[in-house]
């Protein structure tokens, strides 16, 4: 169930970019812990997962010190 609702939410960018004609909308992910196992921890097995569907799907992954910001167009950008 977790992992639909991870490529669900990481593939709904996809309508507003396709409207745009250009990246207007990109997928954020973050993880508290992984593989302590309270709550809302993400095991290993379906971080594992995750990961996984990233590469084999094309996606690049960033880190947010490769993101900067504009604050004259109120923008984020790559570096």
């Amino acid at each position: 169930m977790m992992f639909n609702e991870f490529v669900n939410v990481l593939n709904i960018q996809e309508q507003y970019n396709e409207k745009a004609g250009e990246i207007v909308a990109v997928p954020i992910v973050g993880y508290h812990s992984i593989g302590t196992f309270r709550d809302r921890d993400t095991s290993e097995e379906l971080f594992d997962r995750e990961m996984n569907y990233l590469h084999s799907n094309g996606f690049k992954v960033l880190k947010l010190t490769d993101l900067g910001y504009d604050n004259e167009t109120n923008e984020f950008y790559i570096r």
